[in-house]
């Protein structure tokens, strides 16, 4: 009995788009891990400033499947985008899990979490369509990545912010809609 509702299971497969939602995830999650971020940027190897570089890749990936009803790729885009998003919740909340927060707190915490995550798409959505300067573009990045910094006034953090607000630029125009779609995302040169 226990084989045959095995091999019924089997035969679901997860749609494409949502197996290219989770792989675009992973993808976000190691390109936010780069060493030249921490190094060459100077954001702090903290889980904050990792959560920020982890939101800013995934928020520049779901700007890139954003589309109108009438692309005919619209449907495929919001499904990985949800795929994507989907992805990163339940990273967050496994990363939650294994430092050892109770079953009890983890929903608490990931509403809290989410409140967040929803803000950074917004502001980030925000400065993106409208066209946002580096300069805007910048000081956002300074109260959210760089927010931790106690040097935050100091000219370093403002230049290195600056510098991550290039790297923003170049990946909005490097990210590739059909790359995207086929679970490949290029991101540009960390320099």
């Amino acid at each position: 009995m226990l084989q045959k509702l095995l091999a019924v299971f089997a035969n679901f497969k997860p749609r494409p788009a949502v197996v290219v939602g989770q792989i675009l995830y992973g993808q976000c999650v190691s390109q936010s891990r780069q060493v030249p971020f921490y190094v060459e940027y100077g954001v702090k190897d903290e889980i904050s400033a990792r959560f920020e570089l982890l939101c800013l890749h995934v928020i520049l990936a779901l700007q890139t499947l954003k589309l109108p009803v009438s692309d005919p790729h619209h449907e495929q885009a919001k499904e990985t985008a949800q795929a994507l998003f989907d992805s990163l919740l339940r990273g967050l909340d496994d990363t939650m899990r294994e430092q050892g927060v109770g079953d009890l707190s983890v929903a608490k915490k990931m509403k809290a979490l989410g409140k967040v995550v929803y803000a950074r798409i917004k502001g980030w959505d925000d400065l993106l369509e409208s066209g946002a300067s580096l300069e805007h573009m910048t000081d956002y990045i300074l109260r959210t990545v760089y927010a931790d910094d106690e040097a935050v006034a100091g000219t370093a953090p403002a230049a290195k912010a600056e510098d991550l607000a290039e790297y923003v630029d170049r990946a909005r125009k490097t990210l590739s809609l059909s790359d995207l779609l086929h679970g490949k995302s290029v991101w540009p040169a960390l320099s």
